[in-house]
């Protein structure tokens, strides 16, 4: 059974050894961040959560496994991280998708014991009636794990927003329609508006850098029909970038 879906920046400005000390402005994202993942792992009802996490491919290299711990060293840090904290202290891999890094971090700092890891291709088509494409086969599989349960369950999701949100930005600096998208994206995941994120176009999350639209648009397919409460924890570019963190409680 859904409890809650959190929905956070795959950012590796959140993790403090790879942002470093001077990195202020990334605080607030970071601490919302954390805060709302340990509030989500309080709504069992007294049992704990199931949690799985949604990301992209983006940065992964083809040989990664999750199954073990997990290294940032490809940012310039060797900080590992772990989906499961009985992953034992093997050799950690490098060529761990970002999303699935930053998971492994926040796991730590909400102290969840485990993250049934989901990565899906951050190019994938949503068109639901293409039955063969692997992201809405994603959808349906997730749906299933999600729904199709008496156990309490909750869902991670990471990705980016648009780029070109202000002079520091990577994508090119600062664009009134990169910021118009963006708050369409905000406005989206803080109202749980599932038709808002189908609705996300491939080109124009292209144009402006959105790194999130395929886990995002994943997450939406899932819980279509869905009874859920969303709520708006953060929404900034502290970098440049879109960072959202939100929430949706699932009444059912």
């Amino acid at each position: 059974m859904l409890k809650s879906v959190v929905f956070v920046p795959s950012a590796p400005a959140l993790v403090p050894e790879l942002a470093g000390p001077g990195a202020v402005d990334v605080e607030p994202v970071r601490a919302a961040s954390i805060d709302v993942l340990r509030a989500a792992t309080e709504v069992g009802g007294g049992l704990p959560l199931r949690w799985f996490v949604l990301g992209d491919n983006v940065g992964a290299q083809s040989d990664s496994r999750l199954d073990g711990p997990g290294t940032c060293r490809g940012f310039g840090v060797d900080r590992v991280v772990s989906l499961d904290v009985a992953a034992g202290s093997g050799e950690p891999d490098a060529g761990w998708p970002t999303s699935m890094l930053l998971a492994g971090w926040l796991r730590e700092m909400a102290s969840i014991d485990r993250l049934i890891p989901i990565v899906v291709d951050a190019d994938g088509a949503t068109d639901r009636s293409a039955g063969s494409d692997p992201t809405v086969d994603a959808a349906a599989s997730l749906r299933a794990r999600l729904l199709e349960t008496s156990d309490p369950v909750g869902l991670l999701v990471v990705g980016d927003g648009a780029t070109s949100l202000s002079a520091r930005a990577p994508g090119g600096g600062d664009s009134p329609q990169a910021r118009a998208l963006q708050e369409r994206i905000d406005a989206a995941l803080g109202n749980a508006d599932t038709a808002a994120l189908t609705a996300l176009t491939p080109a124009e999350c292209a144009l402006w850098g959105v790194g999130g639209r395929a886990v995002w648009q994943v997450a939406a397919a899932a819980l279509d029909g869905v009874e859920l409460t969303g709520r708006l924890d953060y929404a900034g570019a502290p970098l440049g970038v879109g960072y959202t963190v939100a929430s949706w409680t699932a009444s059912r």
